[in-house]
């Protein structure tokens, strides 16, 4: 199934996967990017099946 992240600058970054339930409609998706390390970090961001950004929040330690 083709897919696509959004990398930094909005840009598109295309790539495919052997399934994915981003096929249905109606559900949102969940990215997530780590920062490991002493002070690492968490960002997790909710998209509508759209696009738009619905909800995100950030987790730091250190």
């Amino acid at each position: 199934m083709a897919t696509y992240r959004v990398v930094k600058g909005g840009g598109k970054a295309t790539g495919t996967v052997e399934w994915s339930r981003v096929h249905c409609t109606g559900f949102s998706f969940l990215a997530v990017e780590v920062q490991p390390g002493r002070h690492a970090r968490m960002e997790v961001t909710a998209l509508a099946e759209s696009g738009e950004r619905i909800d995100h929040f950030e987790i730091s330690r250190g």
